[in-house]
């Protein structure tokens, strides 16, 4: 009988251990939208809604008065520190524009809200000029690299300026998330009859 409790013991720790290193620990739903100007492209408004566990860590951290909510104050205090640490992380936008991979370092209208149950951010990432994308293609994908953050961008939640234009997503199979675990989707924008 020792033996068998043991045995379910060790396999209940071994489960255990691997339910506390899978990835990812945070969930995300994401909008997408591309501000389209004269036919270019010139950013992207990105809305992030995050799930209620996380959510409630975020609130847990931020609510300096401890009254359940966050106030607009706390709410800029809490962009301010994720911006910091999201800019090392290219704010999980990655964007292909031609043969540029550039990084995003920086962005702009960042709000962070909080309704009680979620906590959600949004932010204007903005191109340095202009992309014509029926010259240059471009690209988008919303993923953490470490994969610790899963952000889910659904299709019916992407916005194109312009009535002519459409983004396609691909999986792309050469850039393995967590040791091939997932794999991002880059979302690309096509105009026109293209």
């Amino acid at each position: 009988m020792k033996t068998i409790i043991l045995g379910m013991l060790l396999l209940f720790a071994a489960s255990m251990a691997r339910q506390t290193s899978a990835h990812p620990h945070v969930w995300v739903d994401a909008k997408l939208s591309v501000v389209m100007e004269g036919g270019k492209a010139t950013a992207l408004d990105v809305t992030w809604l995050f799930d209620e566990f996380y959510s409630e860590l975020v609130r847990g951290d931020f609510d300096q008065d401890r009254d359940g909510a966050l106030s607009r104050t706390e709410l800029d205090a809490l962009v301010g520190v994720s911006a910091v640490a999201l800019s090392a992380h290219s704010f999980f936008t990655h964007l292909r524009i031609g043969e540029e991979r550039p990084r995003v370092v920086a962005v702009k209208e960042f709000y962070a809200g909080d309704d009680g149950l979620q906590i959600s951010y949004r932010f204007r990432v903005p191109f340095w000029k202009p992309v014509d994308v029926v010259q240059t293609p471009l690209a988008v994908g919303l993923f953490d690299e470490g994969y610790y953050v899963a952000i889910e961008l659904a299709d019916k939640v992407i916005e194109v300026g312009d009535p002519a234009c459409r983004m396609h997503p691909k999986e792309d199979l050469e850039q393995p998330l967590y040791y091939g675990l997932a794999y991002p989707t880059y979302y690309h924008l096509t105009c026109g009859s293209v």
